[in-house]
């Protein structure tokens, strides 16, 4: 009943007319309708270990790319270090991912959350694509912080209570120290940049 309940408030979200296109993502979802399908998300409709290691696995790749376009700007030396520390420690992680999916058994399952949260990762890269220079720096820390903060909380309130394996719940703490070094990091160069710009 849960699983119907879900697949009916996915399915209203698809056909709700588009709103203005620099708020849609690539299936026409407003960030609005993206939250309201993510607060239908209990930790009884979690999928498991499949699911935990796809929705990780999601927020590496969100950061990978957003590093990526990152290191295509002109960025001051701190920044362009810190998108290429991004860049190796997300690809490092997601490796990771697999390694505990093959000690777990679990493989990354992609249900409608994981698409969720790439579909929330593409929107927030679209709107740091077109900006250049400083205001680009401003946005993508930014966006980094926001997006560390969230997966932290990810982990802490969802994530680690929908694991059943310990190889997965092990992934889980190692990814959450390292995306707890970032948002530090995140946090620095922001308040540096805010300094800078008094």
């Amino acid at each position: 009943m849960r699983h119907a309940v879900i697949a009916l408030v996915l399915a209203a979200c698809s056909l709700v007319p588009l709103v203005a296109c620099s708020d849609n993502d690539d299936n026409g979802r407003s960030s609005a309708e993206i939250k309201r399908a993510e607060a239908s998300y209990t930790p009884s409709t979690r999928a498991g270990d499949g699911e935990v290691l796809a929705l990780v696995m999601a927020v590496d790749q969100h950061e990978i790319d957003a590093a990526n376009t990152a290191l295509n700007k002109r960025l001051t030396p701190a920044v362009a270090d810190f998108a290429r520390m991004l860049r190796e420690e997300h690809s490092a992680n997601k490796a990771k991912g697999m390694k505990a999916s093959s000690a777990s058994g679990a493989s990354p399952m992609t249900t409608g959350r994981v698409k969720m949260q790439q579909e929330k990762g593409a929107q927030e890269l679209a709107s740091l694509k077109p900006l250049e220079g400083a205001q680009f720096e401003q946005q993508f820390l930014a966006a980094m912080v926001k997006g560390h903060t969230e997966a932290l909380s990810l982990i802490d309130n969802d994530l680690m209570a929908a694991s059943h394996s310990s190889a997965v719940r092990e992934h889980l703490r190692k990814t959450r120290a390292a995306v707890a070094k970032h948002l530090d990091m995140a946090k620095q160069l922001q308040s540096g940049m805010l300094m800078m710009t008094r």
